[in-house]
């Protein structure tokens, strides 16, 4: 089996998200091969910046970007490694709720697509039920 050449992590506050991707960038370098690790925060997606005019838009364009470089770099660096820390999958629910813009909805439609194109493997991490309280 190929080893998938990004990884996204994601997951509910607690769920083990930043234990689960330093474990995997630590046996990544391993392999001596280069490693690219990006939490959500480099995609705009702190709690911080929720209520921002324009917030989902910049969001979106930090998303392709971050897809150019990581098919820019796949081709330079045949066994680059991409990882994650929450590429927020789910900005779709909030985009149905929150934006009539059909441009934006197209546009995340758009990166998922070319997320299907690309060797993926998605990580959702769950909390126990024991563990919410």
């Amino acid at each position: 089996m190929r080893l998938p050449h990004i990884f996204i992590i994601e997951g509910i506050p607690g769920s083990g998200k930043n234990t689960l991707t330093t474990t995997l960038v630590e046996l990544l370098h391993k392999d001596a091969r280069p490693v690219y690790h990006y939490p959500e925060e480099a995609l705009g997606f702190s709690y911080t910046h929720w209520y921002w005019p324009g917030i989902t838009k910049a969001r979106l364009s930090l998303m392709e970007s971050a897809l150019d470089f990581v098919e820019e770099e796949s081709r330079r660096h045949l066994g680059a490694v991409f990882v994650f820390n929450r590429f927020h999958l789910s900005l779709c629910i909030s985009l149905n709720e929150s934006s009539p813009d059909a441009g934006v909805q197209e546009r995340f439609s758009r990166i998922i697509d070319r997320l299907r194109l690309l060797n993926v493997l998605v990580l959702l991490l769950q909390l126990e039920k024991w563990k919410i309280a």
